[in-house]
């Protein structure tokens, strides 16, 4: 569900790389929804990553509805420089 995948990147520091294709499939309905802001490969392209850059206001606002204890506002403060949700190969 993309709820689920948006409460997840909440506590993930952001920009993050994603290589899964149901993720990013999610991916690509969070953005459509307003909810991140992201760099998806085009259908048909050989990219299969997809590039997390941030939640927005209305993401935010989303989860709070959703569940008020998982926003974490300062979650991305202390990015370690990696910021990879699993590792992918980019060749």
């Amino acid at each position: 569900m993309p709820m689920e995948l948006l409460r997840e990147l909440a506590h993930t520091p952001l920009p993050c790389t994603l290589g899964d294709e149901k993720d990013i499939d999610r991916l690509r309905v969070l953005r459509a929804a307003g909810y991140i802001a992201a760099m998806l490969p085009m259908p048909g392209s050989q990219s299969r990553l997809g590039r997390v850059l941030a939640i927005t206001p209305e993401g935010r606002e989303a989860l709070a509805r959703a569940a008020p204890e998982s926003v974490d506002s300062g979650f991305a403060r202390h990015a370690d420089g990696v910021n990879e949700r699993r590792p992918v190969q980019t060749t």
